[in-house]
């Protein structure tokens, strides 16, 4: 086993600035930083090895140290493992000395083989079998993250670059460092001017040409660049290797002068100028870094064409998979991508709507040409970086680094069963996203989310991990017949809108039925709400028409209360999307209640003669906004106080137990209702959730109507009422 401390140079040795040993040492590290570094067949990517060597960051020295000092980081299994997915992730395809295997993805699935004399990979249709003695061997493809953690028998040379370049989303638990590699990542390709080979970048010089790179920092907002920010000037202002001598001071020759602001929309440039034979003359190899908000503007890496790219926050970034559409011309030369996007998300810092912007590239990676990894974790197929907790916690590296798993695990655990015992949930909820160790607790939301976001992720959990629940409910539409009565066509072919719907997605959406209708019951059984969409939305928008069917109370001792059927979708028409509701409604004989502020739906109900089928205003509007002055005859408008109003009652009936440790929100069999809710912030587009709101709301009106015509019953809340007989 080859030992960290192999890797680490320690101290700089102080040598005559004018000596041939420290132009050697200095020429030496370069070509390390630049190439990465060989010990008995271990190799280390130059990013990590510029990290431990030569970056500074704040650190503490102890697990117990009060003060924090400027050193170099500690050589952990987190650092091999960044700096190797940095170097998959900008094209690593095999090393230089290695001629017998390659990680070229162009060469996977081609039959070629290395010409020993000619010394070059030729085809199967060029192997010359006539003549004597020529050797050939069958070159083998390796896929590069296994063939980078692989310790081989010797130094098997330069890391090459002929694969295209990727994206890298990270969602990390908090205190895992990621700041402090992120900021070496833009030092290291500043300093370096982008290089990736030593002898090329000499060669270069020697011919009076500059190597150059640009680096783009970015974020929603500076305030969540201005950390990383400063730790790439911290370890610039105090990088090592300066030296004093003859009374002259000499700094570090991987310092670079540089000009310009670090401000937002500002670049740094590696230039100066120095007077030469009585004039000025600007030097420097004028790498660049971009300092850019994307705040309201997904456009700001217009005019830039950084080789590396770090996005900072992603939770907050609302405007995420826009502003990656934009980047993605600044990082690629036509058809081919040289640029490397990496984005980074902490657990517990996410903010609502943002936060699905975040999911959507982490959940699906390669449609935003992110490196792809198998979720061991969940099971959810392929999904971006993730670093759970565990990795994270230095009081459980050993001397070489390496996380001791199972101690980690344990310590998590414990502090999670003490969070549960508190009086209320949010200790649990802060300890679930500060430090996750499954993915989807990273992207717990709370801010602005009143509903039990952990009750509703572990039900969601279970009903994905097995097959039976994931797949309950049957699919279809509804068709009529001679008569002109509804019925049911089952049709398991037919795909549910999910949530979050994409733009590339089919959102002829289908309905889903976990209970058919009862086939005699008393009248009020079935009732319903809608949110129609508007047509008047761009035909991507992700806002979608919503009908969830609601079975109010207790018949032959099934399941009551609960969403038994849902239709959710944005097809072509809305008069499609209306007429599916209208059937819906006929087959369960529901009253709904919709949102009007979308026109619409009425008219079109009122022309089929079926206005019957959709609920007056409630009466409850008075008492909820006593000053409302809308009038519509039909359904509500969901202002913010009736909004506020139903996020409240939509709450306690999530949270109401029908059986003892068990809550109603175990009754919804709807996936994507489930991750509504959890992702729910009042700014999104959440369709199913205000569906849902309504017929809490419409329940709500319709028991108050019947207890109010029967003096005997007494409210003394929403969930202590009686049941219909």
């Amino acid at each position: 086993m080859v030992s960290n401390e192999s890797f680490k140079i320690g101290k700089i040795p102080k040598l005559n600035p004018f000596s041939q040993d420290y132009k050697n040492f200095w020429k030496s590290e370069k070509r390390k930083c630049i190439e990465g570094y060989w010990v008995g067949g271990k190799f280390m990517p130059p990013v990590t090895y510029y990290y431990v060597n030569h970056h500074i960051i704040e650190l503490n020295k102890t697990e117990h140290s009060k003060v924090k000092t400027l050193a170099n980081p500690f050589l952990r299994d987190l650092e091999w493992e960044k700096g190797r997915l940095l170097l998959e992730a900008r094209g690593f395809s095999g090393f230089s000395d290695d001629p017998l295997h390659t990680c070229r993805h162009d060469y996977k699935d081609a039959e070629l083989y290395w010409d020993f004399k000619e010394e070059k990979i030729v085809s199967i249709e060029e192997i010359n079998l006539s003549e004597n003695g020529r050797r050939y061997q069958k070159i083998q493809y390796i896929n590069p993250r296994d063939y980078l953690q692989k310790i081989h028998p010797k130094n098997l040379g330069k890391p090459l670059y002929e694969n295209e370049a990727r994206n890298i989303i990270d969602i990390e638990a908090r205190g895992g460092g990621k700041s402090f590699f992120a900021a070496a990542a833009i030092a290291h390709n500043f300093l370096f001017d982008g290089a990736t080979d030593y002898d090329e970048l000499l060669a270069l010089l020697k011919e009076g040409e500059k190597s150059a790179s640009e680096t783009l920092i970015g974020a929603i907002d500076t305030k969540y660049s201005k950390n990383l920010i400063q730790k790439v000037k911290l370890s610039l202002e105090h990088m090592k290797g300066g030296i004093k001598f003859n009374g002259i001071y000499y700094p570090p020759p991987f310092l670079k002068a540089y000009s310009g602001s670090w401000e937002s929309g500002k670049t740094i440039i590696a230039e100066y100028d120095e007077k030469v034979g009585g004039e000025w003359v600007t030097k420097g190899s004028r790498s660049k870094i971009h300092h850019r908000s994307f705040g309201d503007n997904p456009f700001a890496a217009n005019g830039t064409r950084p080789g590396l790219t770090l996005l900072e926050e992603i939770g907050f970034f609302n405007n995420l998979t826009q502003s990656l559409g934009q980047i993605k011309e600044c990082t690629n030369n036509g058809a081919y991508k040289f640029g490397t996007v990496w984005m980074f998300g902490t657990g517990g810092d996410m903010s609502g709507g943002a936060t699905e912007e975040a999911k959507k590239v982490f959940y699906d990676p390669e449609a935003y040409d992110c490196l792809s990894f198998n979720d061991e974790w969940e099971n959810k197929g392929k999904i971006g970086y993730f670093v759970p907790a565990t990795k994270g916690l230095n009081q459980f590296k050993d001397e070489e680094g390496n996380t001791n798993v199972e101690a980690a695990l344990d310590y998590l655990m414990k502090r999670r069963e003490k969070a549960a015992s508190a009086s209320d949930r949010k200790p649990l909820d802060d300890e679930l996203q500060q430090r996750p160790l499954i993915p989807s607790e990273a992207f717990l939301v709370l801010t602005g989310n009143v509903f039990p976001v952990a009750d509703l992720k572990d039900h969601l959990n279970e009903l994905e991990s097995h097959k039976k629940l994931k797949s309950i409910g049957n699919k279809g539409t509804l068709g009529r017949d001679e008569n002109g009565k509804v019925f049911w066509k089952g049709n398991d072919s037919l795909i549910p809108c999910d949530y979050p719907v994409r733009e590339k997605d089919d959102k002829e959406g289908c309905i889903v039925i976990w209970e058919h209708p009862e086939k005699s019951f008393t009248p009020g059984l079935y009732i319903a709400g809608i949110d129609p969409y508007s047509q008047d939305d761009a035909p991507n928008s992700e806002s979608l028409g919503s009908c969830i069917i609601y079975k109010r109370f207790l018949t032959n001792d099934k399941t009551y209360h609960w969403p038994v059927a849902e239709y959710t979708a944005r097809p072509d028409t809305t008069d499609t999307f209306n007429e599916n509701c209208r059937r819906l409604l006929e087959y369960y004989n529901a009253l709904a209640l919709y949102e009007n502020q979308v026109k619409g739906l009425k008219q079109y109900f009122q022309t089929k003669y079926c206005l019957h089928l959709l609920a007056t205003q409630p009466g409850i509007i008075q008492e909820i906004s006593p000053n409302s002055k809308v009038s519509r005859g039909y359904g509500i408008h969901m202002s913010k106080p009736i909004k506020q109003y139903a996020e409240i009652k939509l709450r306690d009936w999530l949270n109401e137990e029908y059986e003892e440790g068990k809550k109603n929100l175990t009754k919804i069999y709807s996936i994507p209702l489930l991750k509504e809710l959890i992702a729910y912030n009042v700014d999104g587009n959440f369709d199913r959730v205000i569906s849902m709101m309504l017929c809490i709301i419409q329940d709500l009106e319709m028991f108050k109507i019947v207890s109010t015509e029967n003096e005997e019953i007494e409210i003394d809340s929403f969930f202590d009422k009686r049941l219909f007989i």
